[in-house]
């Protein structure tokens, strides 16, 4: 089953529930950013490999920032605003993705040249 088929099946319990559950799982939060992990990995299960904590959460925010605006546009609404310190981590995180995908030289003159640059520096 895939996280969408898993997640659509969940979603049958009704709004209320879905965020009562969401709640819950929220209180929790706190207690386990504070716990230490040694070594500091998460394993995603759905990729079979681990990321860094922090890793994992840059690129949960990415996804955040990505979708949300994908929903924003697809429904008419303006993107969400997010804090500095995730659009910092989200952009970080797609320069260095488009450096690799496009290279150095292409990514500078996209952000600075706009006369010289590709016609795209995307990261995907």
């Amino acid at each position: 089953m895939s996280i969408r088929e898993g997640e659509n099946d969940g979603a049958q319990v009704g709004p209320d529930v879905v965020l009562e559950l969401a709640d819950e799982w929220a209180a929790e939060l706190p207690a386990l950013f504070e716990a230490p992990r040694d070594p500091d990995t998460i394993f995603i299960p759905w990729q079979g490999w681990s990321l860094t904590t922090e890793d994992f959460l840059t690129t949960r925010m990415m996804e955040l920032v990505v979708h949300g605006d994908d929903l924003a546009a697809s429904v008419g609404l303006e993107t969400p605003s997010y804090s500095d310190h995730v659009i910092s981590s989200v952009v970080g995180l797609l320069t260095g993705v488009a450096v690799r995908r496009h290279g150095q030289t292409a990514v500078i003159r996209g952000l600075s040249r706009p006369q010289r640059a590709p016609a795209s520096i995307s990261a995907f």
